[in-house]
């Protein structure tokens, strides 16, 4: 029987470190399918410093810490559409993105970036569940979209970490997308299963034998 217990602890170990944790690096991932999107069309054009859109709070600090919800660049630095956020060369230097409802995974098309900035996720007890450094996509306009798909997410942060050419660096930030349906944990309640099976064989031939 001890055998048997140790071989389902195994298979419980194993599902905790293979599932989730992982950056999203394409509106296509997976993990995303199916999600909500956040365009900001419907949005205000104008300047804010908390915001609720459905299902997600958006809500700035540091800088002069106010976003803004402008239609200057549309087709550009990543923005699709119209509308989408930025914070201007002198707006926040820190956004964090509060979910009425814990979601599995998130992502945003990430554009003009030219500083280091961090993607920190975190759970309802405030416990750090992954951190990502955002790649500095320049003038590119080639959909760069990040994300994080960690799961049990209740509030995630995005920070500027450098400040080589100035004070706050100017971002783009359109499309954001979130989902509850992450891609990971079916496969791996099947290992669980599939462990304990395997501890239960076992433990029968030994006991046989």
């Amino acid at each position: 029987m001890k055998r048997l217990f140790m071989a389902l602890l195994f298979g419980a170990m194993t599902v905790a470190t293979t599932a989730f944790a992982a950056p999203i690096t394409s509106s296509a991932d997976p993990a995303l399918s199916g999600g909500s999107v956040i365009d900001f069309e419907s949005q205000a054009l104008g300047s804010f410093s908390s915001m609720t859109i459905g299902n997600v709070t958006f809500s700035t600090s540091g800088g002069n810490g106010a976003g803004y919800i402008t239609n200057n660049w549309g087709g550009s630095f990543n923005a699709t559409g119209i509308n989408s956020v930025d914070n201007t060369e002198s707006g926040f230097t820190s956004i964090q993105f509060t979910f009425a409802n814990s979601v599995d995974a998130f992502g945003f098309n990430w554009g003009a970036s030219n500083e280091d900035w961090s993607l920190s996720a975190y759970d309802s007890s405030n416990n750090l569940l992954e951190t990502y450094l955002m790649p500095q996509t320049w003038y590119s306009n080639a959909g760069e979209f990040y994300g994080l798909n960690v799961g049990n997410i209740s509030y995630a942060v995005l920070t500027q970490l450098t400040y080589n050419y100035g004070t706050s660096d100017w971002i783009i930030m359109d499309n954001f997308t979130y989902t509850t349906t992450a891609s990971v944990p079916e496969p791996a309640t099947f290992l669980l299963l599939g462990s304990g099976l395997l501890g239960l064989g076992y433990f029968r031939r030994k006991f046989r034998g």
